[in-house]
């Protein structure tokens, strides 16, 4: 079996956390997500670029730890910068992993009831999205684009199976 890295991105509050658990669960790989890691690195975060660009460099440091075994992983984080996405793409290179990006939104009411409540994975409020929304370059690597919210887990996670698939 060739060695893969699924890429989940979304903004905070889309379902990219819990698409990305999901997932790997499915396929039985690992799963690395930079709110994990942030939660392990800082107590108060404050999403600084700072902060973020430390919190990128372990994810990749981590990502490297599983393809240098041969094993693939599920990764997710916003990958909003640019950077991060060339860094992490650069990983995959040097392991020769096929890389399977999946980008999660949600419709706005959505987002904003989702991002009210205290959540599981991540401390990043509304706030905290619509900066890194404005923060964000845009996006040219091809990618599958899911809306959580609008389908369900199951179907969700069907369409990442068949993308995954014909790739």
């Amino acid at each position: 079996m060739s060695l893969k890295l699924i890429i989940v991105a979304g903004l905070p509050g889309t379902g990219k956390t819990f698409l990305a658990r999901r997932v790997a669960k499915k396929l039985g790989l690992p799963y690395l997500g930079t709110d994990q890691i942030r939660r392990q690195m800082i107590t108060k975060p404050t999403y600084n670029g700072e902060e973020k660009n430390r919190i990128y460099e372990h994810l990749a440091t981590a990502t490297i730890s599983f393809l240098e075994k041969g094993v693939s992983c599920v990764i997710d984080g916003t990958f909003s910068k640019k950077e991060w996405r060339e860094s992490i793409m650069l990983v995959a290179k040097r392991f020769k992993a096929k890389v399977h990006v999946i980008r999660v939104w949600a419709e706005e009411e959505v987002l904003q009831q989702r991002l009210q409540k205290k959540r599981v994975d991540s401390d990043a409020d509304y706030e905290v999205h619509e900066k890194l929304k404005k923060e964000s370059d845009p996006w040219q690597q091809p990618h599958l684009l899911i809306q959580s919210g609008a389908d369900s887990v199951e179907v969700m996670i069907g369409k990442v199976m068949k993308y995954l698939e014909e790739r």
